[in-house]
């Protein structure tokens, strides 16, 4: 996902893997992953400093959407998405 207000949480945009290009412009394209396992602790607070309107637990979700049956990516993404608690 991406948002293109980083301020406003219901602007969340669901980026389709696929097709990189259309999200992030043309030429776009994941090239590699890598993933490391580290014994490090989790870093905490960081998340939160980029994302200043990240909420106490229970966590809302982004925004609200009035149809439940097809609701908006926003109202199916919470703040605790972001963080580990």
């Amino acid at each position: 996902m991406t948002f293109p207000d980083i301020n406003d949480p219901k602007t969340v945009k669901k980026v389709d893997l696929d097709d990189l290009a259309a999200t992030f412009g043309p030429g776009v394209a994941l090239k590699r992953i890598m993933l490391e396992i580290t014994d490090e602790p989790v870093t905490e607070g960081k998340i939160e400093q980029v994302l200043g309107w990240l909420g106490p637990h229970p966590e809302p979700t982004l925004g609200r959407s009035k149809d439940i049956f097809n609701p908006m990516f926003a109202a199916t993404v919470h703040h605790g998405d972001f963080i580990r608690r």
